[in-house]
């Protein structure tokens, strides 16, 4: 195939916003591109933070270039989906290291980075991550090893780093972001701190982890930080993966986990417009389950179906004769072609999202930026392609799963925090998702404290009870701006604690920033515990 350099150009600039504002804000770059200069085009953009002192703003402009030349090569078919995926992992590998780094010396800034690490989960750890994905890292550390100020606990010292990493890469700015960082992923993440002693990670795996908390680690790698000990963790944990008894109860705990997605997916099952490519039926997560359930019942005797990435594990059944080969191809090039759908997407707007726009004429946007005549013949091929994958995946996961009252599976949160907030009815939930998750990354005063920022629970907690309030919207804008001047978190971060007081006392504090802003200081610590 013939890269069409010019042509993808072209609809990037017609078709995607996000693209065509990039392409004007880095004209040396966008010449190496219309010149056809792929690789070239690369090296630009990995050196584009290169002698900037602040890590964030280096990394925020790394990624924003990388994201420009990785989607016109995309685009121009000049650039495979593995090297597309295969860059971003390791772009976010390399930020993760950086971000890491700088949180270590900031408090110990005479120290050598050690003691603690970052594993990669999901698709950054196959190495296949999205064009506009977040990451999902479980942070350790060994106390022994972690540099720290003389009086600081280990814990402590580790929190501190922790809280500083999703700070960095986090932090919306002018510039954008670099990766949102989600660390759901962490043993026992309800209770748990951001991140976790290695000790007291491996008791977590050996006594009490979740069905899910096995498959995820199917993906895992040690991929910044302290490689080695990561690795070493890796390797302790492995009996908890890989099972040497054939473990057929896989299959019934997975079709009862994908009898829940189908069930809370938004966009229903047929494919039109509001699709979700990633999990409703046919879609991305069950060809990642068709092969990742194979993994967990045979790889315990099979090292060689231990891999990572989907689309060789799907080789390695067919080799193995776990799956017929014309049905391995069969999901891995529909695997290739979600995906690559699922990019287009994202493009739009540098928008983590993965279903189909709700209206005709978006639809066409997005075929038109894939090169497809309209929207109508991408839902064609969307209808085939997930038609099929739907019932092999029925065939082995559905058709094993026991009939009856279904049992729960517990799951992270399947949901955004953007859908989580349209679905309770608050004006633009874009916005009011990027200052929550300000809020989370620790951008105000308040949150630089020791206790750190509110969790995502807390804030699910509190928006439903306000919702019947008026101007709901205003009095969370109002909130907020408290924690960015307030100096304490007891001042307002308990505000944000599940409580049926939580709306009066959030609103108390608001009134009394309206009324004295030079004394916000004097207010009383929140009665809510």
């Amino acid at each position: 195939m013939i890269a069409d350099w010019t042509g993808a150009i072209a609809r990037a600039r017609a078709h995607a916003p996000f693209l065509a504002r990039a392409l004007d804000r880095l004209p040396d770059l966008t010449a190496l591109l219309a010149a056809g200069q792929g690789e070239a085009a690369l090296a630009w953009a990995k050196a584009a933070g290169a002698g900037e002192a602040d890590v964030g703003v280096a990394l925020r402009r790394e990624r924003q270039a990388l994201a420009l030349a990785l989607a016109i090569g995309d685009l121009a078919g000049a650039f495979p989906l593995l090297q597309v995926t295969g860059e971003l992992s390791a772009f976010a590998d390399r930020a993760l290291d950086a971000a890491i780094a700088e949180g270590i010396r900031r408090r110990a800034p005479d120290s050598e980075p050690a003691g603690f690490l970052a594993l990669a989960l999901g698709k950054h750890g196959a190495g296949e991550l999205n064009y506009s994905s977040d990451i999902d890292p479980i942070l350790l550390f060994d106390p022994a090893l972690l540099p720290r100020r003389e009086r600081d606990e280990p814990g402590e010292a580790a929190q501190r780093v922790a809280r500083a990493v999703v700070e960095t890469l986090s932090r919306v700015t002018d510039a954008g972001y670099v990766f949102r960082v989600d660390l759901r992923l962490r043993p026992a993440s309800e209770v748990s701190p951001l991140a976790i002693s290695i000790d007291a990670a491996l008791t977590h795996y050996e006594s009490s982890a979740l069905a899910w908390e096995r498959a995820a680690f199917i993906r895992a790698r040690a991929c910044s930080g302290d490689i080695a000990a990561g690795e070493a963790f890796l390797a302790a944990i492995r009996p908890f993966v890989w099972r040497r008894s054939l473990d057929f109860g896989a299959i019934a705990e997975i079709g009862r986990l994908t009898a829940q997605i189908r069930a809370s997916t938004r966009g229903g099952p047929v494919v039109g417009p509001g699709f979700d490519l990633k999990k409703g039926r046919g879609g991305i997560r069950e060809i990642e389950f068709y092969a990742q359930t194979h993994q967990l019942i045979h790889g315990g005797r099979n090292p060689a179906l231990r891999l990572r990435g989907t689309r060789a594990t799907l080789d390695a059944l067919a080799e193995a004769g776990l799956v017929a080969p014309e049905e391995a191809r069969l999901l891995g090039e529909s695997y290739d072609r979600l995906r690559t759908v699922e990019h287009r997407l994202q493009m739009v707007q540098d928008q983590q999202t993965h279903s189909l726009p709700r209206t005709a004429e978006a639809i066409d946007e997005i075929a038109r930026l894939d090169g497809l005549p309209d929207g109508a013949a991408l839902i064609a091929e969307l209808a085939a392609i997930t038609g099929a994958v739907g019932d092999r995946y029925d065939a082995l996961v559905m058709a094993n799963t026991p009939s009856g009252p279904s049992v729960p599976v517990a799951v992270p949160d399947q949901a955004s925090l953007v859908e989580e907030i349209e679905k309770l009815g608050f004006a633009d939930p874009a916005a009011l998702a990027e200052r929550i998750e300000g809020f989370r990354a620790g951008c105000g005063r308040c949150d630089r404290t020791r206790r750190g920022s509110p969790s995502r629970r807390s804030a699910a907690t509190c928006l439903p009870r306000w919702r019947p309030r008026p101007n709901p919207s205003g009095l969370w804008r109002a909130g907020n701006s408290c924690s960015t001047t307030c100096p304490a978190r007891s001042t307002c971060s308990a505000c944000c604690r599940p409580a049926r007081r939580c709306w009066a006392c959030w609103r108390a504090c608001s009134a009394w920033r309206r009324r004295w802003p030079t004394r916000w200081p004097a207010v009383p610590t929140c009665s809510i515990r």
